[in-house]
Formats: structure tokens, C-alpha cells, sequence
């Protein structure tokens, strides 16, 4: 038997297309059809590939006179698929679609929620900031209660949209967390999708980093132009307004770009990258609790609500290092 009709013979043998044994051997189907054809020959390198697909030796695929061997009830390629396939996610041409969508309409709700809880203390500081200097022709009591109501709104309101959106995610869920196998031509549709949406996704993203460098610049500017206490007060507000802008633009971009990451198992979405995102998360989820907390009580204690807005900006230009000290801090863990 040649060479050919072995190929042809041990494909069958473990149910695999042309196609198939193509993509695992990295050659065009074309070059299996050649081969099995007699038409050309593979290099070395590929028959001893072959040779561990099949888990056979390359002398029984090199010598014509060699009969074939019987073939074990699985083969050691089979059981490494196998043990593989328990822990892979199949996705079908339909439900990679289903998700794009899925995700395509999350991302302004899921942008809005994040964006009401950086507008959350804007009111209070602003309320607060005028009784203390006397703009705000109110009592402080007053001022507090309407600016702590509308904080506890915002951030209620925030955790209503996205805790919402989590659960219309639900048929996807095991998308982030599982590996995932798309089927055949699925991986090439959802590059497509990606390549229409990635100098969308640039320009947002451009656009989000220059406000989120220029936020500071009405403040700076009062500051220097030493101006009243309220119109900094002021500034802050502004501050945070465009910080919630710059951030609702680039969570919907990255919400419907991740999507297409998630799918193809690319980037960020790689396992060792998903694990790393996690503890990411829970660090500012920790972060940003313990900030608040601080803030109210340091307010509440010193009724200071007009000068101890100052906690956020210096949070938010600290929170770079710490995210950083816990990655160093995990990476040691993990060694």
C-alpha cells in the first residue's frame, strides 16, 4: 500500500474530512487532496506529524511493503481530544451571532450604569461646596440629604441597569469562563465583524483617552486664575461629568470589541488573561468601596462636605499604582 492510500486509509479511519486533517497538520486542503491523489508528496516534516496524528509509526507511512497496522480501539490524538472536548465550549455559527448581538445592545446599558456611578457624588459635592461658601441659600442639613439622596439614586440605578444586564447575558455566561471551539468558518465571520468595528473602536478609544487627560484642565484653570472656592467646587463637577462621558464611550466600544475577543479567544480573553481580569475587578471593586466609605465618613465626622471632595480626584490618580502593587503582589503569590 503507498503512501497515499494510508493517508487515505487511517484519515477514514478516524472519521476526519480533508478539511479536518488539513487544519490539524496546518496545509491547505488542497495539499491533503494532492497527497491522497499521489500527485505530490509531503515533506518529512509533516509525515512524521502525520505519523503522531495517527499514532502510527513513519515506517509503516514510508514503506510501501508495510501492511496496515491494526488500529488501537482510540488513538493517542483521539484521547488527547478527548479529555480536551470536556472542558471546550462548542459554539455554533448561530449562537456566535446571537452573542455579537446580545452584546452589541448591552453595551450602552451596560456603559450608562458604569457612567451613574462616577456622576453619583457630583450633586452633593456641589451642594455641599455652596452652603459652605454661601451660593447655596439652603441648610446644610438639606443640602446633604438632597445631595446624598441623589448619590444613593445614581449608584442604585447603576447596579438596577447592569445587575439587569448581567442576567440577559445568561445564555452566554460560560462564553467568558469556558474555553471555547467555534465551528467551521465561524472564526473567519467573526474576524470580519471585528475588522468593520476596529477603526470605530480606535477612534472612540482616541477620543476617551484625550478627555480623559484633558478632564483636569477647567480645574487647573480656576486654580490659577485664582478664582472662588465654589467655581472649583464647580470644576470638580464638571470634572467628573466628563470623566463619565470619556468612560461611557469607551466601556460600549470595549463591551462590543470584546465581544468579538471573546469568541476568538484572543487578546484578553486567553485564559491566563481572563484570570488576571478577575482579580483586576475585585481589586477595584474593593478600592473604590473602601473610597466611599472614607469619603462619607470623613464627612460626616469633620462636616466638611465642601472640601473633602478632594478624596476622589487623589483616589483616582492613585488607583493606577495600587492596581499595580496587586499584580505584583499576585504575580509573587503565584511563583
Amino acid at each position: 500500500m503507498i503512501l497515499a492510500d494510508k493517508i487515505i486509509n487511517e484519515r477514514k479511519k478516524n472519521g476526519w474530512s480533508q478539511e479536518d486533517l488539513a487544519e490539524k497538520l496546518g496545509v491547505s486542503r488542497q495539499s491533503v487532496s494532492k497527497w491522497e491523489g499521489a500527485q505530490s508528496i509531503p515533506d518529512l516534516q509533516k509525515i512524521v506529524l502525520m505519523a503522531e496524528i495517527f499514532n502510527v509509526s513513519t515506517d509503516y507511512l514510508l514503506k510501501d511493503d508495510m501492511e496496515p497496522q491494526e488500529r488501537p480501539e482510540k488513538t493517542l490524538y483521539e484521547s488527547q481530544e478527548t479529555e480536551r472536548d470536556s472542558d471546550v465550549r462548542k459554539v455554533s455559527l448561530e449562537e456566535a451571532n446571537a452573542f455579537m448581538e446580545s452584546e452589541r445592545r448591552r453595551a450602552p446599558k451596560l456603559a450608562l450604569g458604569v457612567s451613574m456611578f462616577i456622576l453619583s457624588p457630583v450633586l452633593l459635592i456641589l451642594l455641599a461646596g455652596g452652603v459652605e461658601e454661601g451660593f447655596v441659600h439652603v441648610s446644610e442639613s438639606i443640602a446633604i440629604f438632597m445631595g446624598l439622596a441623589m448619590l444613593f439614586v445614581l449608584i442604585a440605578g447603576g447596579v438596577f441597569v447592569i445587575l439587569s444586564e448581567g442576567r440577559r447575558k445568561i445564555d452566554y455566561v460560560d462564553f467568558e469562563d469556558e474555553e471555547l471551539e467555534t465551528a467551521y468558518g465561524v472564526s473567519g465571520i467573526v474576524k470580519e465583524h471585528r475588522s468593520a468595528y476596529q477603526d470605530t473602536h480606535n477612534r472612540k478609544v482616541t477620543l476617551s483617552v484625550i478627555m480623559y487627560i484633558l478632564c483636569a484642565l477647567p480645574l487647573i484653570l480656576v486654580a490659577v486664575l485664582e478664582t472662588s472656592d465654589f467655581m472649583i467646587i464647580c470644576m470638580v463637577g464638571v470634572m467628573l461629568a466628563i470623566v463619565a462621558v470619556a468612560t461611557y464611550i469607551i466601556v460600549e466600544s470595549n463591551v462590543i470589541m470584546n465581544s468579538f475577543e471573546i469568541l476568538l479567544q484572543d487578546r484578553d480573553h486567553t485564559p491566563e488573561k481572563k484570570r488576571k481580569e478577575e482579580e483586576s475587578s475585585e481589586l477595584s471593586g474593593i478600592y473604590w468601596s473602601i473610597i466611599t466609605a472614607l469619603y462619607l465618613g470623613l464627612s460626616f465626622l469633620t462636616g466638611r462636605w465642601g472640601r473633602t471632595w478632594i478624596i476622589w480626584p487623589v483616589a483616582a490618580v492613585a488607583y493606577p499604582a495600587i492596581e499595580a502593587l496587586g499584580r505584583v503582589i499576585s504575580g509573587k503569590r503565584g511563583k
